[in-house]
C-alpha cells in the first residue's frame, strides 16, 4: 500500500541467470500488471518501475553531499563507488528497458534520497530523515504515492517503444534480420592498415 498499483520485489541476493554484470539491486517497485511475469528473488530489470537501494547509514555510504559550500558529487572514496554502483543500475535498467528516465529510492539508514535518471544525468532530491522526522516520513509516502498517480510515459516508460509479443510477425522479423547474412560486415577483430 506504499505505492499503490505496485508491489515491492525484493532482490538483494540474487542477480538474474544471463547477467554478465551479476547486478543485484536491493529491492524495487513494480506494476500490479506485471506481476505474473516476475521471477522472484531477482531484480527483474525489464518490469522495474522504481529501483531501491538500501545502504546501512552513515555519510560513507551517501553518495551526495548537502552540506553548504562542498561539491554535491564528493569525492570521497566509498561515496564515489556508491555513487558509481548505483550509476551503473540506472544505466542497467535503461539497457533492459525501453525509458526515457527511471526513478530510484536510496534508503541510506534512517535517510532518503529520491533520484530521477535519465540520458543527461541524474536529478537528487537533498537527503530527508524519515525515520526520526514524522515530517519527512510524510513526505517519503507523499512521493511513492505521487509516483504511483503517474502515467506510464511520466514514470520513464518510452511510449513510442512497444513489445514484440513470440510469435507475431514483429518477432519473426526480428529473428529473420538476427540470422547470419553474406552482407553482414566482419566482426572479427583485425589490424588497422598503416598508410
Amino acid at each position: 500500500s506504499l505505492c499503490p498499483g505496485h508491489f515491492f520485489n525484493q532482490s538483494e541476493n540474487d542477480y538474474e541467470k544471463g547477467d554478465p554484470n551479476m547486478y543485484k539491486m536491493d529491492a524495487s517497485f513494480i506494476a500490479n500488471e506485471d506481476s505474473t511475469r516476475v521471477v522472484p528473488k531477482v531484480p527483474n530489470w525489464n518490469l522495474q518501475r522504481m529501483g531501491i537501494e538500501f545502504k546501512a547509514g552513515g555519510p560513507q555510504w551517501d553518495p551526495y553531499d548537502d552540506e553548504p559550500g562542498k561539491e554535491v558529487e564528493t569525492d570521497a572514496e566509498s561515496r564515489e563507488k556508491v555513487r558509481g554502483q548505483i550509476m551503473s543500475y540506472a544505466a542497467h535498467a535503461f539497457s533492459y528497458q525501453q525509458r526515457t528516465a527511471f526513478f530510484m529510492l536510496l534508503v541510506n539508514g534512517s535517510d532518503f534520497r529520491m533520484m530521477r535518471w535519465d540520458r543527461s544525468g541524474v536529478i537528487v532530491t537533498e537527503k530527508a530523515d524519515y525515520a526520526r522526522n514524522y515530517l519527512k516520513t510524510g513526505v517519503l509516502l507523499e512521493l511513492l504515492f505521487a509516483f504511483s498517480r503517474l502515467s506510464d510515459s511520466a514514470q520513464g516508460r518510452d511510449p513510442t517503444a512497444v513489445l514484440l509479443s513470440p510469435g507475431s510477425c514483429g518477432w519473426k522479423r526480428m529473428d529473420e534480420l538476427a540470422a547470419p547474412h553474406p552482407d553482414d560486415l566482419d566482426v572479427e577483430e583485425r589490424e588497422v592498415p598503416k598508410d
